[in-house]
Formats: structure tokens, C-alpha cells, sequence
């Protein structure tokens, strides 16, 4: 979380830049499964962001459960919306992953580093091809 604290701390002018409340933006540690069996989230959000998370089998259920109980909690007027940064690893869990979302009525759209606007200055630094954008949402 220290990584990821100081990441939004130098983009904070960024933000103002744009007329968005830095305030707005809150940061904090969120375990697969246990959003899931309680509400847990002290701080509403309207968007999730992981990075690096569909590595392992295991971890699939959990983490669609929490996605699952995170987009349903918005309302038809805020709409939530769950964005991963994923490397594509390994095909099989890639498919257990995309199954368990259809499952539970997420629709999930990649979109490649390359088709992906350019916001922040680390595209620059650090270009990465392996790395694909979804955007997940519930189906109407």
C-alpha cells in the first residue's frame, strides 16, 4: 500500500489539474472474500482497481465474489465499475476467471495497453505489451 499511497500523492496535481477532489480518492487494503462475507468497506467507492490479481486458481472465487458484492452495491443512478490491470499468464485460469464473471452476470471488456488513453506519464516509462485493461460492469 506505501507504493501505492506515494503513486496518487504525486499525481495529486494531475487531479487539481483536471477539477478532481483529491479527496475523493481514498486508498485502502481490500481482501478477496472478506468484502465478500461482510460489508466491510468503511469508504462507499465507486470504482475498484486492482493490478496483478488473476495469478492463481485459488483466488478466483474469492475475488469474483468480491467484485460480484462490489458492482451490485452501486445504485441505477451510480453505477459502479471494477478496472484490472491483468498479464495474461496462464489460458486456463484466464478462462476459469472469465466463466466465474459470466456466472455472476459481469461483463468484462479488455482493452490493450496500446488502445488505452494516455493518462499518467508511467506508459511512457514503463511500456508494457502483456498487460491488457478490463473494465467490468454488471449486465443489464
Amino acid at each position: 500500500l506505501e507504493n501505492l499511497i506515494y503513486n496518487v500523492s504525486i499525481n495529486n496535481k494531475w487531479l487539481e489539474d483536471r477539477g478532481i477532489d483529491t479527496d475523493s480518492v481514498s486508498i485502502g487494503n481490500l481482501e478477496w472474500g472478506e468484502y465478500a462475507e461482510h460489508d466491510c468497506c468503511s469508504h462507499p467507492a465507486d470504482v475498484l482497481i486492482a493490478a496483478d490479481v488473476v495469478y492463481t486458481v485459488e483466488c478466483i472465487p474469492d475475488l469474483v465474489a468480491t467484485v460480484s458484492k462490489f458492482l451490485s452495491s452501486g445504485s441505477s443512478t451510480n453505477a459502479k465499475v471494477a478496472l484490472f490491470a491483468t498479464t495474461y499468464r496462464n489460458r486456463s485460469t484466464f478462462a476459469l476467471f472469465e466463466r466465474e464473471l459470466e456466472k455472476k452476470r459481469i461483463m468484462c471488456d479488455y482493452k490493450s495497453q496500446d488502445e488505452m488513453p494516455y493518462v499518467f506519464p508511467c506508459y511512457f516509462n514503463q511500456p508494457r505489451s502483456d498487460v491488457r485493461i478490463c473494465t467490468m460492469t454488471l449486465s443489464e
